[in-house]
């Protein structure tokens, strides 16, 4: 794709925009937007089961989602070895990059995310038990996410005496945990199920068929999300008691940067609209520093021409002027000075296709919308300090737009058939994820008129107009 193809096809996406804005403003009157549910709820409602058990109350009306999310990991390490349905003496969370190869998909470089007990303990072959634990691997990935774009299984690897085993599906996780009989197990089921366990008081609750866990769930856009009651049976089944949408507008649907692999939205602080967005955007652009660095150091790996490479870092070097820039507006509009996340972003070198993909979703459909709404909001934000960094940023992500598709040209050409296709399914994903998220979380109209984020349907004209990028 040419330059001139994508900046004339942001003119014209923004010039609809503009007039769409323009014509229906006296009607509209700004957007409509969702009040934030878990403001409503006290943690303190129950109700009385017929088998005597106080648990929180369907639906959002007693049941307090502000509480953290336990994370994966923990919740794992919580696992007690003496509850498990078989003694053992190691268990690890595992997480495989998979390798498309001719009949599938094959496992390729694993690390271990969390671990309990002591590796081949009572093994009779202790170095033989360790070789074993540290090759064996699987393509089954028995811990889904919202959001996954780069091919991969996320599984337990279990020894215990000269046994060594992988529990990579839901089944397999029963017959390793057996009866439920823990909060923790129930927890465990729970993230195999796809939902997040909350931690804190309250969060699990023993009934007379299992437990109750107060879980959530990220939408298509990851800082937005559901929350759930949920049963927990002995037997593993989970079921959905009730649910609520917990979508905050005043996180919006942040789109800014690439984000490098493991980026997770900041929490919501009960800022200001306006402050916790350019917080969010701080965010965005400090996580797209690794990002834009790791790529370049992929990108000279795979030998493609020293042009990309020198673009690509000089994008990272954008990325820390935008994220400074945002730092410095969040504190005129009096939000607090805060630092950079500390990203663990893995620098392995990826293969084509991964990279590929990759590529496709965070640059060709992410970098590129967000780079469009910048030179949107550079137009029509009310506020002029905001208005005038995002003339710049809206600069900046334009070129890096043209990077990635650039760097999707270059890669294009190194693919097979199998895999481009592999590609193009996974960019039309992540638009389609993209719309939804946008659809899901309209601006509160502060940050619409104040920042020019833009609305449900001003957002869709942006969208109109970018497919005829995206279907290339």
């Amino acid at each position: 794709m040419t330059s001139a193809r994508l900046r004339a096809v942001f003119a014209s996406a923004v010039a609809a925009a503009l007039a769409s804005a323009a014509g229906s403003a006296a009607g509209c009157g700004g957007s409509t937007s969702i009040g934030d549910p878990s403001d409503g709820g006290a943690g303190d409602a129950t109700i009385t089961l017929a088998d005597g058990a106080v648990v929180p109350a369907p639906g959002d009306g007693g049941v307090d989602y502000k509480a953290p999310v336990c994370g994966l990991d923990a919740v794992f390490k919580s696992i007690s070895k003496t509850s498990a349905a078989k003694p053992f003496d190691y268990a690890e969370l595992r997480y495989t990059q998979l390798d498309y190869q001719d009949g599938g998909a094959a496992p390729g470089k694993s690390t271990a995310r969390a671990s309990i007990g002591t590796k081949c303990e009572t093994a009779t072959d202790k170095p033989a038990c360790t070789t074993e634990v540290d090759t064996i691997a699987s393509t089954q990935n028995l811990f889904p996410r919202s959001g996954d774009q780069i091919p991969a299984a996320l599984y337990m690897v279990v020894q215990g005496g000269d046994d060594v085993r992988t529990v990579g599906t839901r089944e397999e996780l029963g017959q390793f945990l057996g009866p439920i009989d823990t909060p923790e197990e129930a927890q465990l089921v729970v993230e195999g199920a796809g939902y997040s366990p909350l931690c804190g008081p309250g969060a699990v609750t023993k009934t007379a068929t299992g437990y109750t866990v107060i879980a959530k769930r990220a939408k298509n856009c990851l800082n937005q999300f559901d929350g759930f009651v949920l049963d927990v049976a002995t037997d593993g089944t989970v079921k959905e008691r009730s649910s609520v949408d917990l979508t905050d507008p005043s996180q919006g649907c942040a789109v800014a940067g690439r984000r490098p692999e493991g980026y997770r939205a900041p929490e919501s602080t009960g800022e200001s609209d306006v402050v916790a967005y350019l917080g969010t955007m701080r965010s965005l652009e400090a996580a797209s520093v690794p990002a834009f660095l790791r790529l370049a150091d992929e990108l000279e790996a795979h030998g493609a021409p020293p042009a990309l490479r020198a673009r690509a870092e000089e994008a990272a070097r954008d990325e820390v002027r935008h994220a400074a820039g945002f730092s410095w507006l969040r504190g005129l509009y009096g939000g607090t000075i805060v630092a950079n996340e500390s990203l663990d972003t893995p620098r392995h070198v990826r293969g084509l296709e991964e990279l590929a993909i990759e590529n496709a979703v965070e640059g060709c459909v992410r970098e590129t919308f967000g780079a469009l709404v910048a030179g949107y909001q550079a137009e029509v934000a009310a506020d002029g300090p905001v208005r005038r960094l995002f003339a710049t940023v809206a600069e900046d992500e334009t070129r890096h737009a043209e990077l990635a598709w650039d760097v999707d040209a270059w890669l294009q050409a190194r693919l097979d058939d199998g895999a481009r296709e592999r590609v193009r399914a996974a960019r039309e994903r992540a638009t389609e994820e993209l719309v939804a998220g946008l659809r899901a979380c309209a601006p509160s109209e502060e940050l619409a008129l104040r920042c020019g984020l833009p609305t449900t349907a001003i957002a869709e004209v942006l969208v109109a107009e970018c497919r005829t990028l995206w279907a290339a």
